[in-house]
């Protein structure tokens, strides 16, 4: 009886207190013998790390002229099951600038900043927050994508670009039995 009440209290939250409880990065959740969650990292393997991960756009180029070379990082895969989407957030500064995270189905040259594939747009700062189906392919992985700004950006200012992700059950492989 004090499971059933436990589970009963733990699925009955309504939207607003659900929205109170997102987090920057998903946290891992234990169902049975499986796991889910992501986190966004500059770290390229596993261990992931947590928390949420903040770009820095510094100017390459001239206040005159300035030049905000993209970012790259990834999204690893913190659980032990599959994700079948994820819900990224992000936040950047300033206000007046755009920025967009992307893709690339064939993984990105990041030295040329160039895509041999099709490119996709995960999400924008004006479609935050957006659920995806780009996320790591298993378990212990990770994806790389892609993160550059655009916009009016006032002179001596350093763009920076926040970025969450969260991951519900529903967001996760569907379960399978083994045994019996």
């Amino acid at each position: 009886m004090l499971a059933v009440t436990a589970l009963l209290a733990c699925t009955s939250l309504t939207p607003a207190e659900a929205a109170s409880t997102a987090q920057a990065s998903s946290a891992r959740v234990v169902a049975g013998s499986g796991t889910w969650g992501a986190v966004a990292t500059t770290n390229t393997t596993a261990p992931y790390g947590t928390g949420a991960l903040v770009l820095t756009f510094p100017n390459t180029g001239t206040n005159g002229q300035p030049l905000y070379p993209p970012q790259f990082f990834t999204v690893g895969n913190t659980g032990t099951i599959t994700l079948t989407a994820a819900t990224y957030t992000a936040t950047g500064t300033p206000s007046t600038a755009t920025f967009t995270i992307e893709a690339c189905s064939a993984g990105w040259n990041e030295s040329a900043n160039t895509c041999s594939g099709v490119i996709s747009t995960v999400l924008t700062t004006a479609t935050s927050p957006q659920a995806s189906t780009v996320v790591p392919p298993g378990a212990g992985q990770g994806i790389r994508l892609r993160a550059s700004v655009a916009g009016t950006i006032p002179r001596s200012t350093t763009p920076s670009l926040t970025v969450g992700i969260s991951v519900t059950r529903a967001q996760a492989r569907a379960a399978t039995t083994t045994g019996s």
